[in-house]
């Protein structure tokens, strides 16, 4: 399909004239395309990539749906930038609304005159590079969120992400064999992992950080004065099972330990997330957010993972993760919290971590596999599609341009 696309577009029938571009019109195809294009780029970008994450056709391959939905929507594309570069008015007043539908070759005037091949070249031009830079600007944004209930194993199942298969050279007979030590077992793992890396950002970790007094932009001073001194220790650091205890029946002081803690955590996390998807060199950003569901924030990702148990085995890890805590509290912690095959219903993808932990890696690997699916598909994004295939329209604008400049008498007029 790809190549058929791009030989389409090389030898669709072109009709040039002798019209060229005024400096008037050149600001406003060029305006269009930033002001216009551009946004409309980055959203039909970002869309496309969400709806091919959703995967919502469950008798298809994700990553099957998730290349088709690219070639066709790249062919829309095309098809819209190829018929608007017959339909470039030159009427001295005309309706910016109608000037803009034109662009996209929506409603041509009879006046709408031919271009020459540079003209078309550089409207072209501007309308490709504008859309590319927002299709490509649209797709940049696809962290994945990975959350689950109070103890279903969410720490386990992001560690694996990030590192792979579990590594016990010890146990391993043919590493014996062989005689390799447990950092290159690592390294051949590592090897083998060649999609589907992934940078984990804890919003865990972020809201311990900002409860310190010495991290930048903490919260330290405001928790301190709205909750009283009595939450420290004897270092004068806030003790979050203090904390905890004081806010967890009290729904009023609860919702102002969220106000305060909530927009600082989302800041810090949403700058890790930007720094992850552009710097790591990661195929996958994940942010592991234990409340996704119920602070609200699916919206800002693209995947949902949700990490699930038995609710026996959900009460059971808690109690042996928190031997403080009694059989009451810890039913109590649960309740607290969004019941676990709600969060499942709103998954796209479910994470069983009711067997042991072989079953895990499975879980985990299968999990890897399909979230490398449903961004990537066979590995093309829309930008590449949409660059590749749109490139080419200028090698027949190229030739059309050649002939013009050799008076070749079988240009069109």
């Amino acid at each position: 399909m790809l190549l058929s696309l791009f030989i389409d577009s090389i030898f669709i029938p072109l009709s040039f004239g002798n019209q060229e571009l005024s400096l008037r019109m050149n600001y406003e195809q060029f305006c269009i395309s930033i002001l216009i294009l551009l946004p409309l780029a980055v959203l039909v970008g970002h869309l496309t990539l969400r709806l091919g994450a959703l995967a919502p056709l469950p008798f298809i391959r994700s990553d099957l749906f998730t290349t088709s939905l690219r070639l066709i929507v790249a062919d829309v594309l095309i098809e819209i930038m190829q018929n608007s570069l017959s339909c470039v008015p030159f009427e001295e007043e005309e309706d910016m609304v109608e000037l803009v539908l034109q662009s996209f070759g929506v409603g041509c005037p009879l006046y709408a005159r031919a271009l020459t091949p540079a003209s078309a070249l550089q409207v072209y031009g501007y309308r490709f590079l504008a859309i590319v830079l927002g299709i490509f600007l649209g797709e940049c944004w696809m962290p994945v969120a990975l959350t689950g209930g109070i103890a279903t194993g969410k720490s386990t199942v992001a560690k694996q992400l990030v590192e792979g298969h579990p590594v016990d050279a010890s146990a391993d007979t043919n590493l014996k064999k062989d005689g390799e030590n447990k950092k290159e077992a690592k390294s051949k793992i590592n090897d083998e992992l060649e999609s589907g890396t992934v940078y984990l950002v804890d919003t865990d970790k972020i809201g311990h950080d900002i409860l310190l007094e010495s991290t930048k932009g903490n919260v330290y001073q405001k928790i301190v004065s709205t909750f009283g001194t009595d939450i420290l220790d004897e270092n004068k650091v806030i003790d979050r099972k203090k904390l905890g205890a004081k806010i967890f029946d009290n729904r009023t002081l609860r919702h102002k330990l969220n106000g305060i803690t909530h927009p600082c955590i989302v800041y810090k996390m949403v700058q890790k997330l930007l720094w992850g998807l552009t710097f790591s060199g990661c195929d996958v950003t994940v942010g592991d957010v234990p409340l996704l569901f119920e602070a609200g924030m699916p919206a800002m990702f693209c995947l949902t993972v949700v990490v699930t148990c038995t609710p026996e085995q959900e009460l059971q890890r808690l109690m042996a993760r928190n031997p403080e805590l009694t059989k009451e509290e810890c039913q109590a912690r649960i309740r607290a919290q969004m019941p676990v095959e709600k969060k499942a219903n709103r998954a796209n993808i479910v994470i069983n971590n009711s067997g042991d932990l072989q079953n895990l890696v499975k879980e985990v690997e299968k999990a890897r596999k399909q979230i490398i699916w449903r961004l990537y598909g066979f590995g093309f994004t829309l930008t590449q599609i949409v660059t590749i295939v749109g490139a080419s329209l200028p090698i027949a604008i190229w030739y059309k341009l050649y002939q013009h400049s050799q008076g070749d008498p079988t240009e069109s007029s």
